[in-house]
């Protein structure tokens, strides 16, 4: 791979990392999901590991849902 497509890879992983940190701030369902793609999808395809890119949005989806239920049991009052 040349430069330019390792540093793609980089930059859309770091945007990943930068939608994750936002996520959990805001304990966003849609901003994990789309954080846990940019986060894997550049990885995979820079190892190429293609055969595991389906299993990407299942995982996404598991981060999603997690932080809506952790955001549902910190809220309630007794």
């Amino acid at each position: 791979m040349n430069v330019l497509n390792v540093a793609f890879v980089l930059l859309i992983s770091l945007a990943g990392v930068v939608f994750g940190v936002q996520g959990l701030k805001k304990k966003s369902p849609v901003m994990m999901y789309i954080s846990v793609i940019f986060i894997f999808v550049p990885i995979l395809l820079f190892m190429d590991w293609l055969t595991f890119l389906p299993f990407i949005a299942p995982a996404a989806l598991a981060s999603g849902y997690l932080v809506k239920n952790k955001d549902k049991t910190n809220n309630r009052t007794l």
